[in-house]
C-alpha cells in the first residue's frame, strides 16, 4: 500500500504514517476550507474547527453511503443480529 500520491508529500512533516489495528493510517493536517480528495469522487473538506470539535463536508458519489463510526457500528449489529434471528423454511 502506498501512502503517499506524490514524493512532495512525502516529505512534508505533516504527513504521518501511523497504524491502527495492523492497518497503515495516513495522517494530514488542514486548516478551515482546505480539502482532501480522496480517489476521483470523493472530496473532505473542513468546514469549521470549535474548541473540540471539527466540521466535515463530504461529496461522494450517491451510491458512497457515509457514516459516523457508530451509526455505522449499530446498522452493522442491527444487521448481524437480523441475520442470525432470521428464520430459514
Amino acid at each position: 500500500m502506498n501512502l503517499f500520491s506524490n514524493s512532495e508529500e512525502a516529505f512534508n512533516e505533516d504527513v504521518l504514517p501511523t497504524y491502527s489495528q495492523g492497518i497503515a493510517m495516513l495522517v494530514l493536517s488542514r486548516k478551515k476550507d482546505e480539502k482532501i480528495i480522496i480517489g476521483d469522487s470523493i472530496t473532505l473538506m473542513v468546514i469549521e474547527i470549535k474548541n473540540d470539535k471539527v466540521r466535515l463536508g463530504i461529496e461522494a458519489p450517491k451510491d458512497v453511503t457515509v457514516h459516523r463510526e457508530e451509526v455505522y457500528a449499530a446498522i452493522k449489529a442491527q444487521s448481524e443480529h437480523d441475520s442470525t434471528n432470521c428464520e430459514t423454511p
